[in-house]
């Protein structure tokens, strides 16, 4: 595992080097900013909430309630956002950062779990610490992120859709793939679907498809291309007649997928 600045370079079993770009503390803190004014906001709407409930339950409940409702606006608030929306709280989605486990996989709830209740340092000191460690180590990993073995990166941009088209040869059409990012504009034959005789291929090629299209969307898109490159040619070599016209990232995904003329 090789780390340069703010890249971390993960070499994984199916030898596919995974390329993720750290979020630095910046963007960190910008989109910790944006998550806490969303929570006081909710916190002033519960407020008058539990206020207006007290009358009904009484005042003794109702701080029973309102402790409950804060702990979990406290903890479980980036717990429900990772974990619904692949690793992305609304300030986190706005800045264009997701946190992943510091494999490149996806965050778990085990993980996610652990990063936020160890904000129970950080918050008595005004989140002090998590500033300070985001800023000066190497990773910006947090307390809660060196003990949970996560990282926060930032996802690429892609282009719109308007833009795709404007970008595409006249005749051709512009995709998405099922992971999220744009595929090369193609004919109408290819992009209907590439017919591939996948019964040369090895367990290896298979396996290093998959772990391409899994980590899809968090790589940078000139690394991505420069591995789907690298991955085609070594699938080409094994697999039936390939159309002319299909990319080298949409054959390594349509092997990811499990593309076959056996049906």
């Amino acid at each position: 595992m090789q780390e340069y600045h703010d890249r971390l370079t993960i070499s994984t079993p199916e030898a596919v080097d995974v390329v993720l770009d750290l979020a630095g503390p910046g963007s960190r803190i910008s989109s910790g900013a944006i998550d806490l004014a969303l929570q006081v906001v909710i916190a002033i709407v519960g407020t008058f909430c539990v206020g207006a409930l007290s009358v009904a339950i009484g005042d003794d409940w109702a701080v029973v309630v309102g402790s409950i409702g804060a702990f979990l606006l406290l903890f479980f608030y980036d717990v429900a956002w990772e974990l619904l929306n692949d690793g992305r709280t609304p300030g986190k989605a706005f800045l264009g950062l997701r946190v992943v486990r510091d494999d490149g996989r996806r965050v778990d709830a085990g993980s996610s779990v652990l990063r936020n209740l160890l904000r129970i340092v950080e918050i008595p000191l005004a989140y002090a610490p998590g500033i300070v460690l985001v800023t000066m180590t190497r990773r910006h990993q947090r307390i809660g992120d060196m003990v949970a073995g996560t990282l926060v990166v930032r996802e690429p941009r892609r282009p719109s859709v308007a833009l795709a088209r404007k970008r595409a040869p006249a005749g051709g059409s512009s995709a998405s793939d099922p992971w999220g990012a744009p595929a090369a504009p193609t004919s109408p034959d290819v992009a209907a679907g590439l017919r591939l005789d996948t019964a040369g291929l090895t367990d290896h090629d298979r396996s290093t498809a998959r772990a391409f299209a899994a980590r899809h969307r968090t790589l940078d898109p000139g690394e991505r291309a420069a591995l789907a490159t690298a991955i085609a040619a070594g699938l080409r070599a094994r697999l039936g007649t390939v159309p002319d016209e299909a990319g080298d990232e949409e054959l390594v995904l349509e092997v990811a997928r499990g593309s076959s003329l056996r049906g």
